[in-house]
């Protein structure tokens, strides 16, 4: 039933071969040479040095110029916290000092006068250097051309698998393109390149107050108190949705009690009045009872024609997301999907073209991220988000959490547009880094 891009599976075929020069050409790029040189061992140092070093001059508030890749520094940023307990929670503001990045394939002027004080990479190897002392005793200009090819490893591998892990103490890298031009230094050129790090550094807090924690009757009223009324509520039979995608004989092993599925539809006032939000109420009772937790679905849906539809038109656009999130809530032992879940059906949903969504992924709610308390007792919303071919088969390759991560840069992480295309583009879909080369002792 379901489809190996979405449940861990590999597809070997679709890893491509990576063509690395001879070791004769004298064209070599400096990232293989690096590779050639130097141990697993030794990269791993680099890696603890160049993530040390970073982090210590992000916290005096200096930028740090990564050669050939770009610059990182430091922003500022507030963030509420909640520390929950089972009646209550107490609500605090925290203001953060966190990491940036801006590409930048040289430094000049211009970068000089927007980050003063920049650490150039003289510095950054002297600061390296003091680091990595304990464990090995590298001559400078040994360890400047490592620096040298670990930075440009990063950036081969960003813009030829788009992402690289190389720095993970620090953060790790993600690159969105469409590969256009002759080779990587032109890919490089186009690329949207971003940092996910969990770094973090608590500047200030203040404290809002202590807060009773609601209990809810309905999965539905945090909806209706932010959004207002619901414009409709109707039932979803998911085993004649599921019928509709070629999954009828896998839906009809499931025994289930709970044959429809009540849901609600909340239009947002954005501005066309486009904005669907879909609400299921009832579906937690089936994990509060098997584990202890149940789960709700939430689906967001901007539709194309949004003033042609009828309210039957616009119902339609949650049934069969919907149904699909029901199959993996049956398929869970916990009767409560992971975050990260997900699976593919065999036809493309809202009777869309071939190329259309055919997957769903379950992420987190971010309007409701965290665990909630009803009546009937604990459960959290579990958030759709539709998938194309290709980004569904990213999952596989190299997980839930990296193509979220890649769907969040394109926000397309909550919100599903019917009009929108595949966050790789022409560039064909993120690849697993298959990127090994034996080194020399």
């Amino acid at each position: 039933m379901f489809d190996g891009s979405l449940n861990g599976g590999h597809n070997a075929s679709a890893v491509q071969s990576l063509s690395v020069p001879s070791q004769g050409t004298q064209s070599r790029p400096r990232w293989y040479d690096f590779l050639i040189e130097s141990s697993e061992e030794e990269r791993r140092i680099i890696n603890f040095g160049l993530s040390s070093a970073i982090t210590d001059y992000l916290l005096h508030h200096r930028a740090v110029y990564l050669e050939g890749l770009g610059i990182v520094f430091s922003k500022e940023v507030s963030r509420n916290r909640i520390e929950e307990s089972d009646r209550s929670f107490k609500l605090s503001s925290d203001k953060l000092l966190l990491p940036e990045f801006e590409k930048c394939s040289e430094l000049v002027s211009y970068q000089r006068e927007q980050f003063k004080n920049i650490v150039d990479t003289k510095e950054l190897s002297k600061a390296v250097s003091e680091r990595i002392a304990f464990f090995v005793k590298w001559r400078d200009r040994k360890l400047e051309r490592y620096l040298h090819g670990f930075l440009n490893l990063i950036r081969h591998e960003v813009v030829t698998f788009g992402y690289s892990l190389r720095l993970s103490q620090f953060c790790r890298f993600f690159g969105l393109h469409n590969r256009q031009g002759n080779n990587t230094n032109d890919w490089f050129s186009g690329a949207d390149v971003f940092i996910n790090s969990d770094f973090e550094s608590i500047v200030s807090t203040d404290f809002k107050g202590e807060f009773v924690r609601p209990i809810y009757g309905s999965a539905w009223e945090p909806f209706e108190a932010w959004a207002g009324k619901p414009i409709s509520i109707f039932t979803i039979n998911p085993r004649e949705e599921l019928s509709s995608l070629g999954l009828r004989s896998i839906a009809d092993k499931i025994s289930s009690k709970d044959e429809l599925i009540q849901t609600a539809m909340y239009r947002l006032n954005n501005g066309d009045g486009s904005h669907l939000v879909f609400a299921t109420n009832g579906m937690r009772q089936a994990g509060i009872q098997a584990s202890g937790v149940g789960c709700e679905f939430t689906l967001n849906v901007i539709p194309r024609k949004f003033s042609e539809l009828s309210l039957e038109d616009l119902q339609r656009y949650g049934c069969q997301p919907i149904s699909l999130a029901w199959l993996l809530m049956n398929e869970s032992t916990e009767r409560c999907p992971e975050i990260g879940n997900g699976v593919t059906s065999g036809r493309t949903l809202w009777h869309m073209e071939a190329d259309g969504f055919r997957s769903i992924l379950l992420t987190k709610s971010n309007l409701f991220p965290r665990e909630q308390v009803s009546t009937e007792g604990r459960f959290r919303f579990a958030n759709i988000t539709l998938l194309f071919a290709d980004e569904a088969q990213a999952v596989a390759e190299v997980g839930s959490q990296t193509t979220l991560m890649l769907l969040g840069e394109r926000q397309n992480d909550q919100i599903n547009r019917e009009v929108r295309t595949s966050i790789f583009g022409k560039s064909g879909r993120l690849l697993k880094n298959s990127l090994h080369v034996p080194s020399i002792d």
